[in-house]
């Protein structure tokens, strides 16, 4: 199987897991009188998809140390005029 398609298919598989993850939370939780069950899997949902999700396809892609290295980040807009 070519890299690429493994690293997509690793990716998918990441994204499974957090999808039951969030949905056993959501199961769990409805069982709470003080907990809003659907914020929970709401707020794990949007972290997934804002931030998690990146990270998971970074490590995917490139492999774990290489995810892990800092990266200097430089402002695009660094010396154009507005």
């Amino acid at each position: 199987m070519p890299k690429s398609l493994l690293r997509f298919a690793y990716a998918a598989m990441i994204g499974s897991i957090a999808s039951k993850v969030a949905e056993s939370l959501l199961d769990a939780s409805s069982k709470l009188p003080l907990i809003d069950p659907y914020a929970i899997y709401q707020a794990l949902m949007s972290y997934w998809g804002s931030t998690l999700q990146d990270d998971a396809f970074l490590i995917t892609a490139v492999g774990w140390l290489e995810a892990a290295r800092l990266h200097t980040v430089v402002d695009a807009t660094d010396g154009v005029d507005a």
